[in-house]
């Protein structure tokens, strides 16, 4: 069955299943996990070795451009001060640069203010001897956005709360596959929700369907917190379910 018709056919409303929320069922695309899901604007710095040091700023000029072709908006050598404005910080090492026998290794981490640092696999260039410094960097600019950037997205079957008429307009987005747009409604509803003293039980259903669309997109630090929230407003098994879930794929257990 081809994705689209997979999401016309996902909106299954269901029976209430470990808890009393009327709950239906969407199929939508699970991006794979990434340093830089969900980030708008990272901050790029990359170092070059003592002998070379011009080459962490072409190579982070390289990087930049590939991520603004994935629609990111990359901030170049930002000072300091800067990166609280930012939502993610790559640093690079260039390592084992060798003049003249084409192999250029870079060590990398991404730091991100709410999640901690993250240290990536060492990405390693190895190119005839004699190949140029530039088209060594272009070759690694490509492999490290690679490993930044969501691959290919998965569809997924994820079970959602209804929130009466606040969640609609999300539900409308879930049932088209827009999930970062099913977000974005939800964290409106959310505030306005909040801001009318609904009672918990929709406040949970809220927090619980946002931790899902976060989760789908990468965010599982905000998902976890979250869908923490959802149990703690109004505990069911499909919160707790859903908590033991996420923090079993964050501590590497698997799907």
């Amino acid at each position: 069955m081809g994705a689209r018709l997979a999401l016309i056919l996902s909106a299954i409303l269901l029976a209430p299943s470990g808890g009393c929320a009327t709950t239906t069922r969407f199929v939508v695309p699970r991006a794979a996990p990434a340093p830089l899901a969900g980030v708008q604007r990272p901050a790029l710095v990359f170092h070059g070795p003592p002998s070379r040091v011009e080459a962490g700023d072409l190579l982070a000029a390289a990087v930049a451009a590939r991520l603004r072709e994935a629609g990111l908006d990359p901030a170049i050598g930002a000072a300091a001060g800067d990166l609280e404005a930012l939502d993610g910080t790559v640093q690079g090492w260039i390592e084992g640069l060798e003049a003249d026998g084409g192999r250029m290794a870079v060590r990398l981490q991404v730091a991100r203010p709410r999640e901690g640092t993250v240290a990536l696999p060492q990405v390693v260039v190895v190119a005839p001897r004699g190949t140029s410094l530039e088209d060594r960097i272009a070759d690694a600019a490509a492999r490290i956005a690679a490993a930044l950037l969501p691959g290919p997205s998965a569809l997924e079957t994820v079970e959602w709360e209804r929130a009466g008429d606040w969640d609609r307009p999300a539900r409308r987005h879930m049932a088209a596959g827009d999930v970062p747009a099913a977000l974005a409604a939800l964290e409106d509803a959310l505030a306005r929700a909040t801001a009318a003293a609904v009672d918990a039980e929709t406040l949970a259903a809220l927090h619980y369907d946002l931790g899902v669309c976060l989760d789908l997109l990468g965010r599982a630090a905000e998902a976890e917190r979250a869908l923490d929230e959802a149990l703690t407003l109004h505990g069911s098994e499909r919160h707790i379910e859903a908590l033991r879930d996420l923090r079993r794929r964050r501590a590497g257990g698997g799907p």
